[in-house]
Parts: structure tokens; sequence; C-alpha cells
């Protein structure tokens, strides 16, 4: 070991444990995630249960440094170690998933307000790391590029089958729709699933959106904006175009600057992949595509609610005309392709909860706003992913959804305890992870 490693690591090595924890938890979240998506075995375990173990380990540290009183961190941990053990017995998972993803918000909404500065680093750093596999998994460099993607699978059959990819390059629309595959088409970088990295970059755009401080476009835009072009999810794009329209209409002149600039640079990148993948380009930007990505997910609602006759189903699938139905697996992914299919048959109940917490949200962005407007920001921002991300993916057991949704809890936090936030928000400027 060199003399000029020994200070960083000393550094590290000095950083109170909680601390550590904090640094280390979200990388340990990302390969839990690709890693237990895996169909690997030692020893006839898959290696990603020990790292949930390590990830839920290093989240209740984090916890229990947070909560002014650690003994509830112990209460969160025996609930999911009992809602694991209800599950095994009975089949019965609910009160596990409370417990567990109760505990991600909880992780959430600590990070945004202590340490929202070194997610927003991390993010960065593991998109950048993103791009080059990404471009790489486009192209077709080879089937390696795809070890680590599960979308082909698309049956227990298929699993461990080669993954078909195919040179890609200023290939014509024709060439591309006899030789896609869903990893070239949309790939998932370092990821299992492209799913999991357009949430990911949509993420970043919102921690990225939130902290805007000058006109001129970043490189972090150009990450963004790089992975958000090549991921070729439309999901990503819907949500960003809302988010600078709210750049545009409900802040500054400063970030209406910052848009504009990222919106050029977005038709650039677009202008480019057209270029250099063009069949690519029209076959994932097609109005057909596009529409067919709407439609299917339409058809899964009118499948998925209750509350209609068969002929009133079939009357209202009629009137989308003749868009192609979707070919479900079978009949137990019927109302599964969207979140909102999920929880459409509950829908007094939401509507009764919006009501209630619509008004209270924006009361305690009001309040968050006058005090940390970059940690307003983002909450908004965290919101509008939230509610909209489960239109395209079903995502509410996964704990990513969770801890994002506990950025977008702030505002509450501000109405029921305001100082805990002042709290966390003042232990987080005494590093260099905290807010501005």
């Amino acid at each position: 070991m060199t003399t000029t490693t020994l200070p960083a690591m000393r550094g590290f090595l000095h950083l109170p444990y909680r601390l550590v924890a904090l640094q280390l938890l979200f990388p340990a979240m990302m390969i839990n995630m690709v890693i237990g998506n895996q169909m690997w075995e030692i020893g006839g375990v898959n290696p990603g249960q020990p790292i949930f173990w390590i990830v839920l380990t290093l989240a209740l540290v984090v916890l229990a440094g947070s909560l002014r009183d650690p003994v509830w961190a112990c209460v969160i941990a025996v609930a999911i170690v009992a809602g694991r053990a209800v599950e095994a017995a009975t089949g019965f998972s609910a009160l596990y998933y409370i417990a567990l993803n109760g505990a991600f918000l909880l992780i959430g909404i600590v990070v945004a307000l202590e340490a929202p500065t070194l997610i927003y680093r991390q993010i960065r750093f593991f998109l950048a790391l993103c791009l080059p596999l990404m471009f790489l998994q486009i192209v077709g460099a080879g089937e390696w590029t795809q070890a680590l993607n599960t979308e082909y699978w698309g049956s227990e059959l298929e699993i461990g089958q080669p993954k078909a990819v195919y040179p890609m390059l200023f290939q014509s629309i024709e060439y591309v729709q006899w030789h896609y595959g869903v990893g070239q088409g949309r790939p998932a970088g370092l990821l299992h699933a492209n799913n999991v990295l357009s949430l990911i970059v949509i993420f970043g755009f919102v921690l990225q959106l939130g902290r805007v401080q000058r006109r001129q476009v970043t490189w972090t835009d150009a990450i963004l904006v790089g992975a958000m072009v090549m991921a070729m999810a439309k999901i990503v794009l819907a949500v960003v175009i809302l988010l600078f329209l709210w750049m545009w209409f409900l802040r500054d002149r400063v970030c209406r600057k910052r848009a504009t600039g990222i919106l050029i640079l977005t038709f650039i990148c677009y202008a480019i992949y057209a270029l250099v993948f063009p069949g690519l380009f029209e076959m994932q930007l097609s109005a057909y595509k596009i529409m067919y990505s709407i439609t299917v997910r339409v058809f899964d609602l009118l499948e998925a609610f209750t509350g209609l006759e068969d002929s009133q189903r079939a009357a209202l699938i009629n009137m989308m005309g003749d868009a192609q139905a979707y070919d479900y697996g079978s009949d137990d992914d019927v109302g599964k392709l969207s979140g909102y299919a999920m929880i459409l048959n509950y829908w007094p109940l939401l509507f009764a909860v919006g009501l209630i917490m619509t008004p209270l949200f924006f009361k305690g962005l009001s309040s968050l706003r006058a005090r940390y407007p970059v940690i307003a920001a983002t909450a908004f921002g965290a919101a509008v992913t939230v509610v909209l991300y489960p239109a395209a993916v079903p995502f509410f057991r996964a704990q990513l959804y969770w801890y994002i949704f506990g950025f977008a809890a702030i505002p509450f936090l501000m109405l029921v305890a305001p100082r805990f936030a002042e709290r966390l928000v003042e232990r987080g400027r005494q590093t260099e992870w905290g807010s501005a």
C-alpha cells in the first residue's frame, strides 16, 4: 500500500459507522437488484439473498442513527423478519412488504434531507458507467454485453439460452424488424432490465433539475440525456417532458434557460441516434409503436377492472380501433402490465385518499420551499415520478420505488415533524453530502 492511499483510506475507516452505511447503501441496492434477478446459485442459494440482508442491515444502521430512539429501527427489523416468517408459513406477503418497503420509504426521507448530494453523485457516476456499455449493447458488440440482461428470458424454457445479438449500426427499419432484440432496442446498461434503468434515469433528472443554479448545460445533463436517448423508454421521455414544462412555467428565469439548453441537447442526441441507428430510431419512436405502448396498457386496465360488464369492456376495446392486442403469457398476467391496472379496482379508496393528501402535500411543499427550496424542488419531481411511473411498470414491491417515494414524502414530514426534518438537514450540512 502506498503512502498516497493511506490518508483517504484512513479517513474512510474513521467515518462513523452510520456514514459508511449511508455511502454503501445505494450501490448495494443496485448490486442486489442485478444479482437477485439472475439465475445464479452457489450451494443452492442465489447470491442475491445474502446481499439483500446486507442491504437491509445497512438500511437499519442508517435508520438507527437517524431516528431519535434507535429502538424503532429494531422494531422495524422485527416486523420485517416476522412478516417474512408469516409469508413463508402462509403465503401471505402483505405484512412483509409493508414493513420492508416502509423501511425504505423512511430511508428515502433520511437521504433526501441529509445526503441528497451523495445520492446525486452516485447516480451520476453509475449512469456514466452505463453509457459506454449501453452503446455496445445497441451496436451488438457481442453476447457478453447482455450478460446481466434478464429480459431475453420470456419464459422458463428460455432461461439460460443464448442471447442473440445482431449488428445494428446504420441498419434499415426492414433489417431491424427481422433482427430486433429487446436488449438492443432498449438496453439495460449495468442493470438487469431496461425498466429499472429507466427509473434510475428519471430519478437522476429529478435530482439534477431540482438543484439548477446556473443557465449553462453541464456534463451531468449530457450524461442524463445520453442515458435517456439510448434507453428509448417512453415513460422516461414522458416524465422528463413534464419536468421541463414545470421548469419553464413554474420556476425562475435561470431554470427556463437551463431547460431550453437541455431540450436543445436532447434534440441533438436524438438526431445523432437517428443517424447512427436509423432502423431502431424509426421502430422505437414511430407513431405506431408509441400508440401500441399506450393502447396495450389501456386494454390491460379494461381487462383488470371488475366494475365493467363484458359487453361494456368489449365496447370500450372496440372504440380503440384496430390496435394490436397484447399477447399475455398466461391468464395470471392479465392486469399486471402497469401499476395502474393492479390498483384500479381500489379506485374509490384511492380517490378519497387523493382528495385528502393532495392539498396536504402542496401545503407541506409550500413550507418546505420557504426553508429548503432545493429539497422542495426535488420532492415535487419525485412526486411526479412515483405517480406517473406505475403507468408503465408495476413496481410497487420494489424497494427502489419506495426509496424514491421517500423523497416525495418530505412535504408531509414538514407538517408532522418539522424539527426532525430540520435536524437531518443540519446534520447533512456538516458533511459534503448535504443540501445547498
